[in-house]
């Protein structure tokens, strides 16, 4: 893994490179919209700026109006609600989708 914290994967599982045109580890790259996959120590990471199913542009006032706030460790955390879920989740209709739906009801 390089040296940086983070580092951008374009192209890999469902986010496109015309979905992430910008590199969000560079201190501009998340200003200009788009979305993004990081991998990081602890894993892959999504930034998501433009979610299917989420109809207000950036998606971010939308989820974050809905957001149900929750502990983690010592912070509080904003966790899209399940109302969002499901619609993000029917909008994408991958098979794992689908199948978390059954599960989501």
């Amino acid at each position: 893994m390089p040296a940086r914290r983070a580092y951008l994967h374009v192209g890999l599982g469902d986010l496109s490179a015309e979905e992430s045109p910008f590199d969000p580890t560079e201190p501009n790259g998340p200003a200009e919209g788009a979305n993004f996959r990081l991998e990081t120590r602890l894993g892959p990471l999504d930034v998501m700026q433009s979610v299917p199913g989420i109809d207000t542009e950036p998606a971010y006032r939308a989820l974050a109006d809905a957001a149900l706030t929750v502990r983690f460790r010592d912070t509080q955390v904003a966790v899209r609600s399940r109302k969002h879920l499901i619609a993000m989740k029917r909008t994408a209709g991958r098979p794992q989708d689908l199948e978390d739906l059954t599960r989501l009801g």
